[in-house]
């Protein structure tokens, strides 16, 4: 990497704080074939607590039988809701039942979803891109109706944006409108996913500088998948081009079981070591990042994508 590249990236992380967002307690146990006791979730979940990491997506409030693996949603939720860390855990949330649930159990931080592919929308929650948009401003409406000690804090993920496994590529304008449309309902949090892996460095570039010149770039998370092993490369032009906020997976574990071809995230140990070898401060410690999926792994039994964990399981020996 070039000289002025470099201190492009140091310009724009050490201006402003990187976020990151864990998503493995959900998007990473729900692909999973072997069934996680509740009882490694929580453990696995205060190993992510412990390595310095703040925000984390430990579950979504779904159907039992859509999703199996996230069946002890409501439990997990119970177990935590006195815990000092309470109020940096998200939830995803596929409809208004399951934000009724939500606020319940007093969840502070919900995710809803949608996707710029009509075909996966299709595949993945049986209803077409306008039903679900539908969806999510009446869960926005259902929010901004809640006495202000209920509401909750609101972000919408975007999926399928850089290619469909049922559609191939999709137009960013198709995109852009969503995004348009969300604004307009009051969502300012948005995370745009490589839900299949199928980007590249330079797709990605093209696609943040278009965004930027539609809307405020700090609005922004990016969440790849490293199904092409292109995961940690997009991160780093997604940070030269000034985004700051990420999400990822310890270990690298995940995928979206209605996703044909999606592989693991892109590992979150790995994103940190990233920004640590720019210079970065103040970020979770890859290495008890590392550890908490390496034990993790033990209950998984396959072997893990990240070569940061590999490397730490190997010489812990």
């Amino acid at each position: 990497m070039d000289q002025k590249k470099e201190q492009k990236i140091d310009f724009v992380a050490k201006k402003t704080p990187i976020r990151i967002m864990e998503v493995g307690p959900r998007d990473g146990l729900q692909n999973e074939k072997t069934q996680i006791s509740l009882t490694d979730k929580i453990q696995f979940i205060d190993h992510l607590i412990e390595s310095g990491i703040q925000e984390i997506e430990i579950t979504s409030l779904v159907r039992k039988e859509k999703i199996p693996q996230l069946s002890d949603a409501q439990e997990l939720l119970a177990h935590y809701q006195n815990h000092s860390h309470w109020k940096h855990f998200w939830v995803l949330i596929p409809n208004k039942v399951g934000l009724e649930k939500a606020v319940d159990l007093k969840v502070r931080n919900v995710a809803f979803f949608t996707s710029a592919s009509e075909l996966f929308n299709q595949r993945n929650i049986n209803s077409s891109v306008q039903e679900s948009m539908q969806r999510i401003q009446e869960m926005i409406s259902y929010n901004n109706e809640l006495p202000t000690h209920q509401k909750m804090h609101m972000r919408v993920y975007l999926s399928m944006v850089f290619g469909c496994p049922y559609e191939g590529d999709v137009p960013y304008e198709k995109t852009f409108k969503l995004i348009e449309q969300l604004l307009q309902w009051g969502i300012t949090d948005f995370e745009i996913g490589d839900t299949i892996g199928v980007a590249g460095p330079k797709q990605v570039e093209d696609f943040l500088k278009q965004l930027k010149q539609h809307f405020h770039i700090d609005q922004f998370a990016m969440h790849f998948h490293d199904t092409r092993g292109m995961g940690i490369a997009n991160v780093l032009i997604s940070l030269e081009v000034g985004i700051k906020s990420f999400s990822s997976s310890a270990g690298g574990i995940g995928g979206c079981p209605y996703a044909l071809g999606s592989a693991g995230n892109v590992a979150t140990e790995e994103v940190i070591y990233l920004f640590e070898r720019f210079g970065l401060t103040n970020l979770p410690d890859p290495k008890k990042v590392a550890q908490a999926a390496i034990k993790l792994n033990e209950k998984i039994h396959r072997p893990m994508s990240s070569k940061l964990s590999q490397y730490y399981q190997k010489n812990s020996k």
